[in-house]
């Protein structure tokens, strides 16, 4: 069995305890993407309540001054956030880029302490269609995953915190729906991890075949093998391009159940409520 046919855990520690390694030294910057990170998100969830305020302290009370603050305050929270988002992406992106220098060097370096025989049994193009490939995907996870998913955790936190200020009997009817949700979710995480690491095999292994068909192209028309190669070209091109399909159109499966289960514990409050949607308890 291939290398690439071993399919390791979702979540690995001694991985995970590798990539700290290289993100030690850019602590000091990832902690202020963190900061960042919390500002914005605290931003992001204060502009829905400015804007509730407006309507209930400013308009329904014709208010102008109250309006004219709350628009003010909802505006500043909107400047705030666009401020600290430019902030966080830069800082994650100069920490991605110098975290894949540092992997490509260790990478070079280490191909070559390799022996022969591995350069003999592992076709080059494969083996460089995996290190740019893998290393762009890490370079992703440090600029975008890292911070994004506790961002993603903070800005749900505080949705939560503001729906349950503003309304909880009505916030405690759309939970019911989140079991479905995670459900769907994790079924959708599933298909999708198998399907990528399915691309990138198909993939390498595409390249793989290109690299030696360039490489060795004066044995190929020495031996007039033109028609055979470009139908064994077909063919891979063939088994690479359904499991990309695959892969996309798989992507939005799981947005219907969100979409069509959504709706369903406003409506019914709506309905138990005499036609009365209201926004705070």
């Amino acid at each position: 069995m291939a290398d690439e046919d071993v399919l390791g855990k979702a979540y690995d520690p001694h991985v995970m305890r590798r990539l700290l390694g290289y993100l030690a030294p850019h602590r000091r910057r990832i902690g202020a993407a963190f900061f960042f990170m919390a500002v914005g998100s605290a931003a992001n969830v204060a502009g829905p309540v400015f804007i509730q305020r407006a309507i209930d302290q400013g308009l329904t009370l014709g208010r102008s001054d109250r309006l004219a603050l709350y628009t003010l305050f909802f505006l500043g929270t909107a400047l705030l956030e666009w401020v600290a988002v430019r902030l966080r992406v830069h800082l994650m992106a100069v920490t991605g880029t110098r975290v894949v220098c540092d992997v490509r060097e260790e990478l070079f370096a280490h191909l070559h302490t390799l022996s022969l025989s591995f350069y003999n049994r592992y076709a080059i193009g494969r083996l460089m269609s995996r290190l740019i490939g893998d290393v762009g995907v890490l370079q992703d996870f440090v600029t975008w995953a890292i911070v994004g998913v506790f961002r993603d955790l903070f800005l749900l936190g505080g949705t939560v915190v503001a729906m349950v200020a503003l309304n909880w009997r009505l916030s405690a009817m759309t939970f019911l729906v989140l079991p479905l949700m995670a459900w769907s979710t994790n079924q959708w995480r599933r298909r999708m991890r198998l399907a990528y690491r399915v691309v990138r095999r198909r993939i390498a292994i595409l390249n793989g075949y290109l690299n030696e068909s360039i490489t060795g192209f004066r044995v190929t028309a020495a031996f007039v093998r033109h028609a055979q190669n470009i139908r064994l070209f077909e063919q891979l091109t063939g088994l690479t391009l359904r499991p990309i399909v695959g892969q996309r159109a798989s992507q939005p499966s799981s947005s219907p159940v969100w979409t069509c289960s959504a709706p369903w514990p406003r409506l019914w409050w709506w309905s138990t409520a005499g036609g009365k949607c209201w926004t705070s308890a």
